[in-house]
């Protein structure tokens, strides 16, 4: 839960965080804004902590099926206030 991952994943508040982790595999991310304002931020997974350190990832929004670039675990985008986004971000 996002309350208790500041180990494994940060971000700018007040961006919150929840993850399902398939170690070694990949993840699903989460992201919610729970501000009122848009909200850009960059989001960094620590990819050693999640077995998944130097692996190349996929990162796609499932809201929209669109790609997302990933880049050494830190993706980063613009949320409005009192959305979400869903990330899946896999292994190649």
């Amino acid at each position: 839960p996002y309350w208790k991952n500041s180990d494994v994943v940060t971000c700018d508040e007040p961006i919150v965080v929840s993850m399902y982790l398939k170690r070694g595999k990949g993840l699903l991310a989460v992201v919610a804004n729970t501000g009122i304002q848009s909200q850009k931020t960059h989001i960094h997974f620590d990819l050693e902590h999640m077995s998944l350190s130097g692996r190349e990832l996929i990162g796609t929004d499932l809201m929209t099926g669109n790609d997302i670039p990933c880049d050494d675990g830190s993706v980063s985008a613009t949320i409005a206030g009192k959305h979400m986004l869903m990330y899946h971000l896999r292994v190649r």
